[in-house]
């Protein structure tokens, strides 16, 4: 990733004056584009840079940065595809202020940056608050075909689903027999379970305890 800011003349996001550290870019996630578009077009990657605050939007094939953009995103984890011309990032929005880590408490968001209008919209801001959705790292948000949002709070061990109008529509708490909190990690809505994978499933856990 550092040899494609170089090659793009952007080096100085990484070499422009910054303190040396060893992990100056922490790539957490990348998102394959699958379909053409008049933003980005198949065989495209979004990567999310969560120590640069940024979201990139690559060409393999060519080498190229097309797009990339910091903030209004702090600290992000997650970037999805929504459509051909929006893009959805889980913003833990956590300010680093000095070498102890202390940070600023915010909430998290769910951010979508639209291509069409070049613009940030914040839909989900009041959810976020109501709910106490904060994360100091990782976490993810899936937004469904039907309006529907899912939302993963690593650290925290809790996982959500809302309705589009932004109803609770179920929860579960990642706490064990002993009372204590065990994360999450990258949790997926899975759709259309056969009868046959669902009783595999039901099997396994009935083992495991």
């Amino acid at each position: 990733i550092i040899q494609m800011f170089v090659d793009n003349n952007l080096a100085g996001l990484i070499y422009g004056g910054r303190e040396p550290t060893y992990d100056p870019i922490h790539l957490n996630d990348i998102q394959p584009v699958l379909s053409n578009g008049k933003y980005f077009k198949k065989g495209d990657v979004f990567l999310s840079l969560r120590n640069l605050s940024m979201i990139v939007l690559y060409r393999p094939d060519e080498n190229k940065i097309i797009w990339h953009k910091q903030f209004p995103w702090v600290q992000q984890h997650d970037v999805d595809i929504l459509n051909d011309h929006q893009i959805s990032i889980y913003n833990n929005n956590r300010f680093i202020f000095n070498f102890d880590s202390w940070y600023k408490k915010n909430n998290s968001d769910l951010l979508i940056y639209d291509f069409k209008n070049d613009e940030v919209l914040n839909p989900y801001e009041t959810l976020f608050i109501n709910y106490d959705i904060h994360d100091q790292f990782e976490s993810l948000a899936e937004i469904g075909n039907d309006g529907s949002i899912f939302i993963e709070q690593t650290t925290s061990g809790r996982a959500m689903q809302f309705d589009k109008k932004g109803n609770l529509i179920w929860k579960y708490i990642n706490r064990a027999k002993n009372n204590k909190l065990y994360r999450l990690n990258w949790s997926r809505i899975i759709k259309d379970i056969d009868d046959d994978f669902f009783a595999k499933l039901k099997k396994l856990n009935h083992d495991q305890n």
